[in-house]
């Protein structure tokens, strides 16, 4: 059965990962990437001889199996990274994972008092209440009362989703917000309130943190340096990468396998015959690439409620010894939500004495900054010599890149039409959609790896 031929759409982690595991045990694959090079939403950028990456990205691995897998692909040029985080609220710059405790004891007393009551409120509701979540509104309601729903979530989220929470699935809030042990936060804001506001005492108060996954880790050349590596190897092993593509048409036949795929390189249209296909491209692009077209009005209409969230990425270099906060910052009230200092986690530079800096604007395809490099430039350099954080004067380099299908959007019913897709896609055998994309689902790369030798496993299977 190794003559069977396998085409992978996507050389993200997944799409690699498959790909590797496939070529490593003989099999034909091929994968087709519409970027110049491998990595997906971890890949690398260069302008001009200068490297960016899509954000602030760490392998990080409790997966033994997985973990022991990259350490022999990658070798010596793995790299143990400590990375910190902050985050500007009100001003001021907290530890990411946020120590919601530290924000409210410099809040207003009286703010603190009505949090407290309104949490006891809405979670004694909860206790008592049949109603189930309607929405992420309900779902933040209901775990933090509405006084910190509105302090800390309901004008962040809009912010950066674009959305109000009401609008989201409950599955949005139960997967993409921390889940902080308010009861113990509670505990230690009584215990302050008695030594500080009564007995005028400093208290000691316990960090909270949530758990990380393993030690994190990188290469001297960023994050995707992981990605050229396990993609050197598919080569090795004999399979075949081909970037600056994008694919065109999927051919269903009338046995109801795919057959071949059409995509489009240098304005040239090509063909390639198939055994089997593992996308890990959007599924509704997937999907809507099917021929002949799909006609069922159910997958019609639910391809249309499966979103994303766009982001814009300002990448900038600049000199002098002025640094962030942290490797990682978020920002709640600026043009951008994140800035990520290359440098600090592992990136090596150019030149001497200067930082390679990521500024990420989340936006949807029809907002002016998605369309206008300028204009994501002059938002972010202005914030930037707003917040005193670099002087403008001291970059030396900038560059504007994009990332469409960034952050799905968790719609209200968004899961149900998921199901009608998944339903429609495992009618016909020899297709695996899989990852990110592929799934329409937050994960992170050992998942995404993790993802990639499932659907190779899959595929194998189907051939024997």
């Amino acid at each position: 059965m190794l003559n069977k031929s396998t085409v992978i759409l996507g050389a993200g982690f997944t799409g690699l990962s498959a790909g590797y595991l496939l070529s490593k045990k003989g099999y034909n694959v091929t994968i087709i990437e519409q970027l110049p090079h491998p990595g997906g939403i971890g890949s690398e950028i260069v302008d001009r001889g200068n490297r960016y990456e899509m954000g602030a990205h760490l392998f990080h691995c409790p997966d033994k199996e997985i973990m022991e897998e990259i350490k022999a692909l990658v070798g010596q040029e793995l790299i143990k990274i400590n990375r910190t985080i902050k985050i500007n609220f009100n001003g001021k710059y907290y530890d990411f994972p946020l120590k919601l405790h530290e924000i409210l004891i410099n809040l207003p007393f009286t703010v603190v008092t009505k949090a407290v009551f309104s949490f006891i409120l809405y979670k004694a509701k909860s206790i008592f209440s049949k109603n189930k979540n309607k929405n992420s509104e309900d779902v933040l309601i209901n775990s933090y009362g509405r006084v910190l729903y509105e302090i800390f979530f309901k004008s962040y989220i809009e912010h950066v989703w674009g959305i109000l929470p009401n609008q989201f699935s409950p599955k949005f809030a139960q997967q993409r917000i921390p889940n902080f042990n308010i009861l113990e936060i509670f505990s230690k804001i009584k215990k302050y309130i008695y030594f500080k506001i009564i007995e005028n005492k400093p208290v000691d108060i316990e960090n909270y943190t949530e758990k990380v996954e393993g030690d994190l880790y990188s290469t001297r050349e960023g994050f995707s340096g992981i990605a050229k590596i396990i993609a050197n190897k598919i080569l090795d092993n004999g399979g075949i990468i081909i970037y600056n593509s994008r694919v065109e048409k999927i051919e269903l036949g009338e046995d109801n396998k795919i057959h071949s795929i059409d995509y489009l390189k240098k304005n040239i249209r090509n063909r390639i015959k198939l055994d089997g296909l593992i996308s890990t491209i959007p599924i509704s692009n997937m999907v809507k690439m099917v021929k002949p077209k799909i006609k069922n009005p159910i997958i019609i209409q639910s391809l249309d409620k499966i979103k994303y969230r766009s982001l814009v990425f300002v990448g900038f270099i600049v000199k002098g010894k002025k640094k962030l906060p942290a490797d990682l910052t978020y920002y709640r009230n600026l043009s951008f939500n994140r800035l990520t200092d290359l440098t600090s986690i592992g990136i090596n530079q150019k030149l001497e004495n200067t930082k390679t800096i990521i500024a990420e604007i989340t936006c949807d395809i029809f907002d002016e900054v998605w369309q206008n490099d300028s204009l994501a430039k002059k938002l972010v350099f202005d914030d930037i010599e707003k917040e005193d954080l670099f002087e403008i004067k001291n970059i030396t380099h900038s560059h504007v890149f994009r990332l469409k299908h960034a952050y799905p959007i968790y719609l209200k019913g968004f899961d149900k039409s998921l199901d009608y897709i998944h339903q429609y896609l495992n009618s016909i055998p020899n297709v695996i959609t899989a990852g990110r994309q592929g799934n329409f689902q937050y994960i992170n790369s050992h998942i995404a790896i993790r993802y990639g030798y499932n659907a190779a496993n899959k595929i194998i299977k189907y051939y024997n």
